[in-house]
């Protein structure tokens, strides 16, 4: 059986780039893409969020996936059946940034670490370290696969960011209703 991606006419261990890895390096084998410039920048070019129309993003954000995926007062609302709400801990993202050692003093509480424990183990942490791990998270949520981020692409599209601001507008109503109902003092914007 031969493994060989069809699209590009390469073999299995090739790369778009031409290189074939393996064993030795000094064996690796150079082989000039079957693809030419003009498609090359072609594809580039129809992957780029911005190629799309805002049309491409409205569909996908109305699918039943995603829409399944970011109702969250929905899903919650079905974890609240099965476990008391002591057990469930929401947190605020906006949190994480600010104030990202009481959100991890909160988070080792809540898992039943005693509050002198907590605090012992929370100030023994390296402060480059927990900003570290504060900008990983902020970094995630923040970039598209472009590289470049997702708010900077939707300050481009004004338009784009109004509707689909307006088709979340209540998803973000019932999850700020849920948060009320939970005793939070933070909700979502929207």
């Amino acid at each position: 059986m031969e493994l060989r991606d069809q699209s590009f006419g390469l073999n299995a261990g090739e790369f778009h780039k031409g290189v074939i890895t393996g064993g030795d390096n000094k064996k690796a084998k150079h082989h000039s893409s079957n693809i030419s410039v003009a498609q090359q920048r072609r594809i580039q070019q129809q992957s780029s969020p911005s190629a799309q129309s805002d049309e491409y993003y409205l569909e996908r954000l109305r699918s039943e996936t995603h829409t399944s995926r970011s109702d969250y007062s929905k899903h919650l609302k079905h974890w609240y059946k099965y476990f008391p709400s002591e057990n469930i801990l929401l947190v605020d993202f906006s949190d994480i940034e600010s104030k990202p050692r009481e959100v991890l003093l909160k988070i080792v509480m809540h898992i039943g670490v005693a509050e002198s424990e907590a605090r012992s183990y929370i100030d023994q942490l390296n402060d480059d370290d927990v900003q570290q791990r504060v900008n990983a998270a902020m970094n995630t949520s923040s970039t598209d696969k472009t590289g470049g981020s997702s708010q900077h692409s939707l300050s481009e599209r004004p338009r784009l960011k109004k509707q689909i601001e307006q088709y979340l507008h209540p998803f973000a109503v019932n999850f700020n209703a849920l948060l009320k109902e939970k005793g939070y003092t933070w909700q979502l914007d929207g």
